[in-house]
């Protein structure tokens, strides 16, 4: 599956940011998600404010893992601005639900993140 994630303009500028993205089973409601692929993408800039930054990505899952056409997946996504390795204030994080592959929604996806 493929994608984009995009920093709003109103985002300061940073260099050296790294994109954490997954693709989750959350088909149940009532239970934690299940990550099926999960992948990080260093060297993520936003270089200039006032101006939206649109980043590319691509998720490709390894050999035996397989779309169940009966499950819920969603993508999660979130780009680490100070380098600790978590999500907290500075952080990037997507707010909404990106839900994709099954049930008719589609194999691309544009996440829209917002400063934590």
């Amino acid at each position: 599956m493929t994608g984009e994630l995009i920093i709003p303009a109103g985002v300061p500028p940073f260099q050296d940011g790294t994109a954490h993205i997954s693709l989750e089973d959350v088909s149940y409601a009532d239970a934690f998600s299940e990550t099926v692929v999960e992948s990080t993408f260093p060297g993520i800039r936003h270089a200039v404010e006032g101006q939206d930054t649109a980043v590319p990505f691509a998720l490709h899952a390894s050999s035996g893992v397989a779309v169940d056409p009966k499950a819920d997946y969603a993508v999660q996504a979130w780009i680490d601005c100070d380098a600790d390795g978590r999500l907290g204030k500075g952080d990037l994080t997507g707010d909404q639900v990106y839900r994709v592959l099954t049930r008719g929604f589609g194999s691309t996806v544009t996440i829209v993140l917002r400063q934590v």
